[in-house]
């Protein structure tokens, strides 16, 4: 949801203001005394749905998955070191352990589940 005065909404809303009755009847929802939109309400081309290709058409490699893996490992990491870093909170040593859960064999066992589990679906539908 966006608010109306949101950049694109606000713009769209300034070039047609007497639109601005029946778009909000519309598409708009007032909570608390603010106009909201559902974006893709807005985006005729969002509402029918999508056919899915089929999938053994996109294929990948093992190298590539190794890629994958060691970015989704990396970017747990980060994500878990984001959350106890946050300010006002107390987490107390959290973030070492975090550190030194990854840096003394936790991050190749995550990323080595990762990798399998990438590896085992994409196996069974033939992408691998």
């Amino acid at each position: 949801m966006l608010p109306e005065d949101n950049v694109a909404i606000a713009a769209g809303l300034a070039k047609k203001a007497e639109l601005l009755d029946s778009f909000r009847r519309e598409y708009g929802q007032q909570i608390d005394g603010r106009w909201w939109y559902s974006i893709v309400p807005l985006m005729p081309q969002l509402r029918t749905e999508i056919a899915v290709p089929p999938r053994e058409g996109f294929r990948t490699t093992e190298a590539r998955l190794e890629q994958v893996a060691d970015a989704a490992t990396n970017r747990l990491k980060a994500v878990l070191h984001a959350f106890v870093r946050q300010p006002g909170e107390e987490h107390g040593g959290w973030s070492f352990l975090i550190s030194a859960i990854f840096d003394l064999g936790g991050a190749s066992k995550i990323r080595s589940f990762i990798l399998d589990k990438l590896k085992s679906e994409l196996r069974r539908s033939g992408q691998l």
